[in-house]
């Protein structure tokens, strides 16, 4: 006979902070939310002494039943959600190249639960699961197949936790069945990505084997072409892990502006008295969300949802807008009125 499944705790769990919700799932509600931060910098030593604190603050559970990670990378080892066990902790560990700055929070929050929670399961939820449907012309790199077959060089696309909930929350909206959506879904945050999806399937998305690739990011570069990238290792004698920190934390808007934060961004350059959006953000590629008086722009001929992180998700998004895309001039409309339920947070 099967449990019911009362109480979930939810964990995401990165590299120096640790954010958890706990729902009831019967009645459908949050309990409680709260976040653990500067893990190894100051704050708690370890993974398990912030669960330790997120247990303190929630006042000794005793009647969890469940408990849900979010994992970086499954690759094409874990194509769906899966009941931890020490097998999979084996397969995870394994997959720690793929992510060296998440997987090793996202194991280490894993195995902090089996310690404190003992006895109840945990599932691991993989960022890469809802793009497994793209083809090979999308997600195959134009390079020797022996590096996908023996490395298993390959676009894996991320955010699909976020993606894959706006997809259904947007069939609902659309009355239209998951299988008859095609949508252009964004997760907007300190890290972007796009997904095409067809039918309800992600056919492309725009980052690839890590979350390097694709849109200009907080600090990540985004695509570049990577003869740039030998250039400055071979000119700079920089190793692959000096070239990664490069790429992945000193890039994107915090090179372009000294700053990764649109708000402070925004903030330091001011905004034109006319209201319009300053050169400065635009040249960094920003997108200006309009009031809702300007909103009766034409729309185009498609919609795209976004998913906006709590970092940069505003009262002006979840009000009655459209938005214009700075370097191409494409309106992009957000429905009226676009629901909470479809304001995501995400990995940053």
């Amino acid at each position: 006979m099967k449990k019911t499944i009362k109480k979930v705790l939810v964990i995401n769990s990165g590299s120096s902070s640790l954010k958890y919700q706990l729902f009831d799932m019967q009645k459908c509600e949050r309990l409680a939310k709260g976040l653990v931060e500067r893990i190894g910098c100051g704050g708690p030593k370890d993974h398990t002494e912030a669960l330790k604190k997120v247990v303190a603050d929630l006042g000794e559970p005793k009647d969890i039943d469940a408990i849900g990670h979010r994992v970086l990378h499954g690759a094409e080892v874990f194509k769906d959600s899966v009941k931890v066990d020490a097998k999979v902790l084996a397969k995870l560990d394994k997959l720690v190249k793929f992510g060296p700055l998440h997987m090793p929070a996202n194991i280490g929050g894993i195995r902090a639960c089996q310690k404190i929670f003992k006895g109840v399961p945990n599932v691991a939820v993989f960022d890469t699961a809802f793009h497994q449907t793209m083809p090979d012309c999308a997600a195959m790199y134009a390079i020797d197949p022996k590096y996908y077959k023996k490395m298993g060089i390959r676009k894996y696309g991320f955010h699909g936790t976020s993606h894959k909930f706006i997809v259904a929350e947007a069939a609902k909206f659309l009355k239209k069945p998951v299988s008859k959506v095609n949508l252009v879904t964004c997760h907007m945050g300190n890290g972007s990505s796009l997904a095409a999806v067809k039918g309800g399937q992600c056919v492309d998305t725009t980052m690839g084997l890590t979350p390097l690739a694709g849109l200009v990011m907080g600090t990540r570069c985004g695509d570049i072409d990577a003869a740039a990238v030998l250039t400055i290792m071979e000119a700079e004698k920089r190793t692959p892990a000096e070239m990664d920190t490069l790429l992945n934390k000193k890039s994107g808007l915090l090179a372009l502006t000294g700053s990764s934060d649109c708000r402070d961004i925004c903030a330091s350059v001011g905004r034109k008295s006319s209201g319009g959006m300053p050169r400065s953000c635009r040249a960094a590629g920003f997108a200006w969300i309009t009031s809702p008086r300007e909103s009766s722009r034409t729309r185009p001929s498609f919609s795209v949802l976004m998913s906006v992180s709590e970092r940069s998700s505003s009262s002006a998004t979840r009000s009655n807008c459209s938005r214009r895309c700075a370097a191409s001039s494409l309106p992009i409309c957000f429905r009226t009125p676009l629901k909470k339920s479809l304001i995501s947070s995400g990995c940053r």
